[in-house]
């Protein structure tokens, strides 16, 4: 792939006052990508220190209008667009599950294997500058905004976690900055982002709790059910 075809790649990388290339604001290394036209993405991996310093550097943002959303009825409308680097939304205006973040801040600063799905970013169309460098499989972004169309409480939850270790390193021993997460990289309209976020959200049929349960094994309450099932005949076929 030669050229990626969306307005806002330029043809040419940048310069450095010596005539090297310019890297400019972040650099995505080992980047593949997939589809074409508008259903081109990028797929690469960050360590946590690097999505948390993305976020420190006000490249992540939400915008709640095709997100999780506002509370209605507010009396003055908050900020729709808001930089992932500050941290929790405020409860009381937007909705987000603080519990949430928590649980998977608390569970990387304890070193526990976590199975999550990619962090997702986006680009959008006209609203920023970068370049794709095919030779060494690095796209380097000069300026713009990337919106987070979903993963919203998984990137606020490494935030934190890092900041947290970063204030205290001893307290969290199993806790690694170079932890990896693999990132999707969509070149999406505005619009799409809200598509995005209703078919990963709203399209998918949950397991039945109840399946999801027996499924588990981390979670000390449904594992002492299943061994009491086992260990009874008269209950066993989840009578």
């Amino acid at each position: 792939m030669t050229k990626i075809r969306v307005e806002g790649f330029l043809n040419a990388a940048k310069t450095t006052a010596a005539g090297k290339p310019y890297k400019g604001r972040l650099t995505c290394h080992s980047v593949q990508w997939t589809g074409e036209g508008e259903e081109t993405f990028a797929t690469f991996t960050l360590t946590a220190q690097e999505v948390a310093d993305a976020a420190e550097s006000r490249l992540l943002w939400t915008d709640q209008d095709v997100q999780r959303g506002i509370h209605p009825g507010l009396e003055s409308q908050p900020p729709r667009e808001l930089p992932v680097g500050d941290g929790y939304p405020d409860p009381s205006k937007y909705i987000f599950s603080s519990d949430n973040a928590d649980d998977i801040c608390e569970k990387l600063l304890r070193g526990e294997r976590l199975f999550l799905s990619p962090l997702v970013w986006n680009l959008r169309p006209g609203t920023f500058e970068a370049f794709w460098d095919e030779e060494n499989q690095e796209l380097f972004l000069y300026s713009g905004r990337i919106y987070l169309p979903d993963s919203h409480h998984r990137q606020q939850a490494i935030l934190k976690a890092v900041r947290l270790y970063q204030d205290d390193p001893a307290s969290y021993p199993k806790f690694r900055s170079e932890k990896q997460f693999k990132v999707e990289l969509y070149l999406l309209s505005r619009d799409d982002e809200g598509n995005y976020f209703f078919d990963k959200n709203q399209r998918p049929r949950p397991t039945a709790k109840s399946k999801a349960y027996d499924l588990t094994t981390v979670d000390d309450l449904s594992v002492l059910a299943k061994r009491v099932i086992e260990k009874s005949p008269s209950l066993k076929g989840n009578v």
